[in-house]
């Protein structure tokens, strides 16, 4: 079950309100540890505020955060509900901004207050996470379901996971399935989700067969993120392990030079690298079948690297490795 309060800030969801957070950042509004990760609709073209708004909008997705801001911010003054919300929300990350949930607090409420409905979204996330003010379930959820009534995706999402959780709201399986299926229908794949799970838990109609799909997509984007998180990892470690080679054949060579000027040779210590070297090398050539080489890797030396990439070479021979 969901963790209804670490949710995390949103700036933007819904069709009805699309696209202003791609447009400027091109990250999903929706970062999380919660289950409320789905992307927001993909919409570059920034269709929403005035021409202070858009102006700005505009030199944010080029980089300039500090310049935007300020632009926001006279558009914020001049009451645009679009520039409010993204002041705010620049606030609540820090965002060329000293990190202030405060005034965060204020200028989601200013936008709220407006009726826009991401506006009302992120005052409902503040005031139910208590960032900025005294956490408040309830007030919360006032705010949350007047975002939810104008259609906005995420707002639906979280009512209906608030619902499920009986948190600011009775606890309520019909209600909670009403408002994640107005959700799931627009494409949140957080709903799905919550929907897909209801329905293996046998709460909705086993004859549902939008919620049987939605069901085993969830568990195909759950492996696929698994699968992704470890070709990750693989590639770092792939990564850490080319340095470590480099480190380790320095080292072989290193003790041949000091054998040939003292005459001396440490056999036991030559067996031993060259076995770690072999492993390593195997390890690279494991990993990287079907797959392309790392490339432009930027680990630190090999002597920082080694230890990470042993631990690794050890825990893919006991087949443990992204487990």
């Amino acid at each position: 079950m969901r963790n209804a309060i670490v949710i995390g800030l949103l700036c933007l969801s819904s069709s009805a309100n699309a696209g202003w957070w791609d447009a400027l950042s091109g990250k999903s509004p929706t970062g999380s540890n919660d289950s409320h990760n789905s992307p927001a609709p993909k919409n570059t073209d920034t269709d929403v505020g005035g021409p202070d708004f858009k102006r700005a909008a505009e030199i944010y997705k080029k980089g300039d955060h500090a310049q935007a801001f300020a632009l926001f911010m006279k558009a914020a003054e001049a009451g645009d509900s679009y520039a409010q919300g993204q002041v705010g929300n620049m606030y609540s990350r820090g965002d060329s901004v000293p990190k202030d949930l405060v005034q965060s607090l204020k200028w989601s409420r200013a936008s709220a207050e407006q009726g826009n409905a991401i506006g009302q979204l992120n005052l409902g996330i503040d005031i139910l996470n208590g960032w900025g003010t005294k956490a408040n379930s309830k007030e919360a959820v006032t705010w949350i379901r007047k975002s939810a009534e104008q259609g906005n995706a995420v707002a639906e999402s979280l009512l209906g996971g608030l619902y499920l959780e009986g948190q600011g709201v009775p606890k309520s399986t019909p209600n909670a399935i009403a408002w994640l299926r107005k959700a799931a229908i627009q494409g949140n794949e957080a709903a799905q989700t919550d929907l897909g799970n209801l329905y293996h838990a046998k709460k909705i109609d086993q004859g549902d067969t939008q919620a049987a799909t939605w069901y085993q997509e969830s568990i195909d984007r759950e492996k696929a993120a698994k699968a992704e998180k470890k070709a990750k990892r693989m590639d770092a470690l792939v990564c850490k392990c080319q340095a470590t080679a480099e480190y380790v054949q320095s080292q072989i060579d290193r003790e041949n030079e000091i054998g040939k000027v003292s005459g001396v040779v440490d056999k036991v210590k030559l067996h031993n690298l060259g076995q770690t070297l072999v492993s390593v090398r195997e390890f690279i050539e494991s990993a990287s079948m079907g797959r392309a080489p790392a490339s432009g890797c930027s680990a630190k030396s090999g002597a920082e690297t080694y230890q990470t990439c042993m631990e690794g070479v050890a825990e893919h021979a006991s087949g443990q490795l992204g487990e």
